[in-house]
C-alpha cells in the first residue's frame, strides 16, 4: 500500500518500469540523420505547383508528454493496482474459525456483518481451507468445520436474535467441533457490547494458539436499550441506557397498542456524557392502559423495544368510606392509609357522596377494577345487586372490617365468609389474654412465601363463623388460628 493512499499493487515489481520513462523520452526526441539532397530538374516544375510538406525536426512537447503518460499508465496497469485493499491475514495452516455475534445489538449493522463474513469465506476458499462457523446467540450452535458452500448456507440462514450473546457457550461448541485440530485463523465479528463471559471466551480462543486472529466489529455506539417503564399517575416514564456517553441526543418514543397502531409519542433525551436517560409519554390514563409496545424510532433492535403485559396497566380503584372526609384530621380518615398505599400504583377515584345509593352507581359507571370499602355496614338494597353483577364480571371487592361491618346482619352476601356479630377485643366479652401476632401465611394463598410481620399485633377483630371451607378461604390468620383475611371467588 502506498503511504497515505488507499491503493496497493498485486505485482509491485513491475513499477520499476517507471524508471524507463526517461529513456523513452530520449528515444522520442531522437532525430534521424539529415538526407542527402540530389537535384533532379523535372522536379523543379512540380515544386512550383505542389505545396511542400514539412516534417518537424522534433515532436511537439504535448505529444511527447502524451506518449510518456500512456507508457506510465501501461506500466501501472501491469502492476495490478487495487483500490482500498484489505489485509489478507488468513492462514493456510488450518481451518478458518468464524465466530459471529448475532444477539440483539447486532441488528443495526447485520448486513455489513454478513458481507464481511462472506469475504472471509471467499478468502478461505482461495486458500482451500475448511470453515467452521458459529453464532453466539444460537442456543445449539453447530461449529463443525465444513465446505465453503455449507458455510455460506449457514450465513444466509442466520438472523439477529432478540437474545444476549452466549459467547462462552459458543466457544465451547467451537472447541468441541475442532477437536485436536489447530485453527489456522480465528475471525471474531463482534457487536461491540461487553458481556460477563466475553473475557473468558477470548482467553479460551487464545489458548487454541491459532496462526492468526482477526477481530472485526462495531463499537456499540448505536446500542440502546429500554430498561424500564413505569405507568405513573400523570404520565408514562420510560428509562433507557446507551453504551456511548457522547454527545447530547434525543430519540423519539413510539407507543403502540395491541394492533400495532401508534397511540402516543414521547421523547427520550440523553444529556452529553450521560449513558442513562428517562423519557415521558403524556397521555390520558385510558390510552396509557392500551399501550402494548414501546419503540425507539430509528433503532431497529430488540433492546430498543419493550413489550408490556397486563401487569403494566394502571388499575382504576374506587374508594368508599362510611364517613364524610374530615380535612382537619386526615389521619383519622378510614381511607387515608389506603390512599397512601395505593396511589403510586393505581388510579384512585373516591366516592363523592356519603349516600351509597348515589355514590356506588357513579363509581361503577367509571369501570373500576377494584372497589375498596372501609368499614361499610349495611348496603342499600338498590346497590347490592349491581355490585354483585360487577363482581360476577370480574371485579374485585375488598372490605375492611370495623364497628359498622361487625354490626351488620350475618347474611350479607358481599362478604367472603359469614361474620359473627360483634367484635372480639382485648378486655371485651370475647377477650384474649394478650394481643395476638400474625401466624405464618398459608402455602396456598397469595401471601405464600412472604414472611409475616412479627412486630404487628391485633387487639380488635371481627370473627368469622366456623364452616367447613373456612380454612380454604383464609389468606392470613392470627397465631391462635382465628382468620384475619378471608377471600372467596364469585362469578368470573
Amino acid at each position: 500500500m502506498i503511504a497515505g493512499l488507499p491503493i496497493a499493487f498485486g505485482a509491485p515489481a513491475i513499477l520499476f518500469g517507471l524508471l524507463a520513462l526517461p529513456v523513452i523520452w530520449w528515444l522520442l526526441r531522437l532525430t534521424p540523420p539529415r538526407p542527402q539532397a540530389e537535384p533532379f530538374a523535372p522536379l523543379a516544375i512540380l515544386a512550383r505547383v505542389l505545396k511542400p510538406e514539412e516534417t518537424p525536426s522534433r515532436s511537439p512537447w504535448w505529444l511527447t508528454a502524451l506518449r510518456l503518460l500512456i507508457a506510465a499508465l501501461v506500466i501501472l496497469a501491469l502492476a495490478e493496482p487495487v483500490l482500498n485493499p484489505r489485509d489478507r491475514a488468513l492462514s493456510s495452516d488450518g481451518p478458518l474459525a468464524l465466530i459471529i455475534d448475532n444477539g440483539w445489538a447486532s441488528a443495526p449493522d447485520w448486513e455489513a456483518r454478513i458481507e464481511a463474513a462472506e469475504i472471509l469465506i471467499s478468502e478461505a476458499e482461495d486458500l482451500d481451507v475448511p470453515v467452521s462457523i458459529v453464532f453466539t446467540a444460537d442456543r445449539r450452535p453447530d461449529a463443525t468445520p465444513g465446505s465453503f458452500e455449507r458455510a455460506r448456507e449457514q450465513l444466509r440462514a442466520a438472523r439477529p436474535r432478540p437474545l444476549k450473546p452466549e459467547r462462552d457457550s459458543a466457544v465451547t461448541a467451537l472447541i468441541a467441533a475442532l477437536g485436536e485440530t489447530r485453527p489456522g485463523t480465528i475471525a471474531y465479528l463482534t457487536d461491540g457490547v461487553d458481556t460477563p463471559d466475553a473475557n473468558a471466551a477470548l482467553a479460551r480462543l487464545a489458548a487454541l494458539e491459532p496462526s492468526a486472529v482477526r477481530i472485526i466489529g462495531a463499537d456499540g455506539a448505536r446500542a440502546l436499550a429500554l430498561t424500564d417503564a413505569d405507568n405513573g399517575a400523570d404520565a408514562l416514564t420510560v428509562s433507557a441506557s446507551r453504551l456511548d456517553g457522547g454527545e447530547a441526543e434525543s430519540f423519539r418514543l413510539s407507543a403502540r397498542d395491541a394492533k400495532g397502531r401508534e397511540i402516543a409519542t414521547g421523547t427520550l433525551p440523553f444529556a452529553a456524557g450521560e449513558t442513562g436517560a428517562a423519557g415521558t409519554i403524556s397521555a390520558p390514563f385510558e390510552i396509557r392502559n392500551d399501550i402494548a409496545r414501546l419503540d425507539v424510532t430509528g433503532i431497529d433492535t430488540a433492546g430498543s423495544a419493550r413489550l408490556l403485559d397486563d401487569s403494566f396497566r394502571r388499575r382504576r380503584v374506587a374508594l368508599i368510606s362510611g364517613e364524610a372526609a374530615d380535612s382537619a384530621q386526615p389521619l383519622l380518615s378510614p381511607l387515608y392509609y389506603i390512599n397512601r398505599a395505593l396511589s403510586p400504583y393505581a388510579d384512585l377515584i373516591e366516592a363523592d357522596s356519603a349516600d351509597m345509593s348515589a355514590a356506588i352507581p357513579r363509581l361503577l359507571a367509571q369501570a373500576p377494577a377494584v372497589i375498596v370499602m372501609a368499614d361499610i355496614g349495611v348496603l342499600p338494597d338498590d346497590v347490592s345487586q349491581p355490585l354483585q353483577d360487577w363482581i360476577d364480571r370480574g371485579g374485585t371487592l375488598i372490605r375492611f372490617a370495623g364497628p359498622r361491618l361487625a354490626a351488620a346482619p350475618a347474611d350479607d352476601l358481599l362478604t367472603p365468609v359469614q361474620l359473627r356479630k360483634g367484635e372480639r377485643e382485648l378486655g371485651g366479652a370475647l377477650s384474649w389474654i394478650e394481643p395476638q401476632p400474625l401466624a405464618d401465611y398459608p402455602a396456598t394463598g397469595p401471601f405464600a412465601g412472604l414472611p409475616s410481620p412479627r412486630d404487628v399485633t391485633v387487639s380488635r377483630q371481627v370473627l368469622a363463623e366456623p364452616s367447613a371451607d373456612l380454612a380454604e378461604r383464609t389468606w392470613a390468620s392470627l397465631a391462635d388460628g382465628t382468620p384475619l383475611v378471608t377471600a372467596a371467588e364469585r362469578g368470573a
